[in-house]
């Protein structure tokens, strides 16, 4: 099984409870496709803050940990944004040293390549559907990679 895990939790559920859209929960399956193509820019006004809030990386940690002791493998991803992004934000960067701590595989696409087209975005934050497509595929083979290196 996987677990999506989105620190833009507030955002999501917003989304899922907005009254304007029915949405019957069986049809969700865990993946609600968002169709509209993003009409912005890669440089969106809001900058990314760089405010480390500590609970969440010591549940990251503790999730990780305890999947760990339970023979859990755990894969991290980061998925694709469209964003330039000088550097990586301080989040990736503790994500990224803790799973190198624990030989815990971590995937950073913020900076795949391919997925610099607007048209694979519903906003810069998210993929839409086509874009979703496009970074399944690709995860799917580097999980695939993973697993049959064990």
């Amino acid at each position: 099984k996987m677990y999506p895990y989105n620190s833009k939790l507030f955002s999501s559920i917003t989304t899922l409870l907005n009254l304007k859209r029915k949405i019957n929960e069986s049809q969700l399956k865990g993946y609600l496709q968002l169709d509209n193509i993003y009409d912005g820019s890669a440089n969106p006004d809001r900058t990314y803050a760089n405010n480390i809030d500590t609970a969440k990386v010591t549940y990251f940690k503790n999730f990780i940990n305890t999947c760990q002791s339970a023979h859990v493998k755990v894969i991290v991803c980061v998925s694709p944004l469209y964003v330039k992004m000088l550097n990586n934000s301080k989040s990736i960067e503790i994500a990224r040293g803790f799973c190198n701590d624990t030989h815990t595989p971590f995937f950073d696409y913020t900076k795949a390549t391919g997925f610099d087209d607007r048209k694979l975005f519903s906003d810069y934050n998210h993929m839409n559907g086509t874009g979703a497509t496009k970074f399944t595929d690709m995860f799917i083979s580097n999980i695939r990679t993973i697993l049959n290196q064990n």
